[in-house]
């Protein structure tokens, strides 16, 4: 958050600023003399040592100049020369700045016209959009959560370790997988393809239930309210299926799936209207299956 408040008030250091000495210095001193009237007057928190931080950080710019380049140039080049360049974004959709269940949202833009931003190249250039999205639903901190569940109802006695959050090690809130959520992702990302992961976590349930769609205040609702109130206050309704109750961490084609594990997965596409290209059955590499070649 502090460090986007800073690009927006254009006070942000940037990497290429790190090789320039004299550069470096003047931003970083600017920088410190401001943001330590708000440590100081508002948090009542030591202020920064300016010096301290050139001292500490002159030597890792010599370190990092052999690296520091114009990026968007050479994507742009690999791009033009035929070459398969693979973007990955961070965090969820709708922790968007401007899309996202605002207020309870992230500093930047986390859909995928973020990578045109932040890579330095047009939207022309991207080929295909996968949708990373897990079997079920989570959310880590505050914000709606529609499908949300007590864990003894949706997951019995598995292991829930893997749900914690990589930054923070908060434990994420966790749901029956949502449709609505996934089709407004969908639109707003322009998925042309699903990797589904995590469904082996499901693997002990005897019932499955998908969220097909809400209600609010007596009327269905099929996309996410654009208020955080609202969602709040919606109604998830329900689709159950039945469940594989079979390990499924060890299989290696789609062919050796549980028939109920495959329904799932087609109703998944079914319900978001796109295809499941890759398909995850456990943290381990070698774990995910290819059903569909994208590169």
């Amino acid at each position: 958050g502090p460090c986007y408040a800073d690009k927006a008030n254009r006070l942000g250091v940037r990497i290429g600023d790190l090789v320039h000495a004299e550069r470096f210095q003047s931003l970083v001193r600017r920088a410190v003399e401001h943001n330590n009237n708000a440590f100081t007057r508002l948090f009542d928190a030591e202020p920064l040592n300016a010096e301290q931080i050139l001292s500490e950080y002159s030597g890792y710019a010599e370190q990092l100049k052999p690296y520091v380049r114009n990026v968007e140039q050479s994507i742009y080049q690999a791009i033009q020369g035929g070459e398969n360049v693979l973007f990955e974004g961070a965090q969820g959709t709708f922790l968007d700045l401007t899309s996202g269940t605002y207020p309870y949202v992230t500093s930047s833009n986390t859909v995928a016209a973020g990578i045109c931003v932040g890579a330095g190249i047009g939207p022309r250039h991207i080929d295909h959009v996968i949708g990373v999205i897990k079997a079920y639903t989570t959310r880590v901190g505050k914000g709606p959560l529609p499908s949300s569940v007590d864990e003894a109802e949706m997951f019995l006695d598995h292991n829930l370790d893997r749900e914690i959050g990589t930054t923070t090690g908060r434990k994420r809130r966790i749901g029956w997988f949502d449709s609505v959520l996934i089709r407004d992702s969908a639109r707003l990302n322009s998925f042309d393809s699903i990797a589904l992961t995590k469904l082996d976590v499901l693997d002990k349930l005897p019932m499955i239930k998908i969220c097909t769609k809400y209600w609010l205040d007596g009327e269905e609702v099929h996309h996410l309210p654009w208020l955080s109130e609202d969602i709040a206050r919606v109604k998830p309704e329900y689709e159950e299926l039945p469940g594989w109750q079979s390990p499924t961490s060890q299989v290696g084609s789609w062919e050796d799936l549980p028939e109920n594990a495959k329904r799932y997965i087609r109703r998944i596409e079914e319900l978001c209207g796109v295809p499941v290209s890759i398909l995850s059955l456990g943290p381990e590499r070698e774990r995910t299956l290819t059903l569909q070649h994208l590169f």
